[in-house]
């Protein structure tokens, strides 16, 4: 079955020798979910004289030996598909190298590294996503209008959710989030209850 994909906005951008701004699209895939290590482990039994036990038991020992010598300072190979290394961080802003000891450094996750021929053996077939799975994207409007629709609604209606915000001015989730918390921060909006009951009133 074919990869399905959609297009995403680029940041916009002037086009060179003009004052216009112009937008460009990148296309990107479409999940079709998270095939999880458990779906994967069956897989390789299915088609291998390995158990579903081995395959898991192998992971877990390689998650463990991999673990130890990233933490032993070494960038560790995994398999042909990539090298795994630590992250570090400082603890506080570093201004003078020459001041800093082992204690203000500390391991801050793993950076994982693709191998050039794993990344070219990825292919397939490739088709553009339905409509109804492309993309979505906030309508475009200001804050000012937004901010409008919501007192109107309000005025009718004891309270209004997350959700119905999104619906009542075409926000997507995190966006509409971001307006109610903004307007909460300024004393414009209350809330009453908790996630995911929590619902949005007019300040009093």
């Amino acid at each position: 079955m074919p990869a399905q994909y959609d297009f995403k906005k680029k940041p916009s951008f002037k086009a060179e020798g003009t004052d216009a701004e112009e937008q460009g699209f990148y296309p990107q895939i479409v999940s079709k979910g998270t095939f999880s290590f458990k779906e994967l482990a069956h897989q390789i039994a299915n088609s291998s004289s390995f158990k579903v036990g081995d395959v898991i038991g192998m992971m877990e020992e390689m998650e463990k030996w991999i673990l130890y010598y990233i933490s032993q300072g070494y960038h560790v190979q995994v398999g042909n598909i990539g090298y795994a290394s630590a992250r570090l961080e400082a603890k506080r802003e570093v201004t003078d190298p020459s001041k800093r000891n082992a204690q203000s450094v500390e391991f801050a996750g793993v950076n994982f590294r693709i191998s050039r021929t794993f990344g070219k053996r990825c292919s397939g077939q490739l088709e553009r996503a339905k409509k109804d799975f492309r993309f979505q994207e906030s309508k475009p409007s200001t804050e000012e209008s937004r901010w409008e629709k919501l007192k109107s609604y309000l005025a009718t209606r004891p309270y209004a959710t997350r959700t119905e915000y999104g619906e009542l001015t075409g926000l997507l989730k995190t966006k509409a989030l971001t307006d109610l918390q903004k307007w909460v921060k300024e004393g414009k909006l209350s809330t009453k209850g908790r996630a995911p009951h929590k619902v949005y009133v007019l300040a009093e």
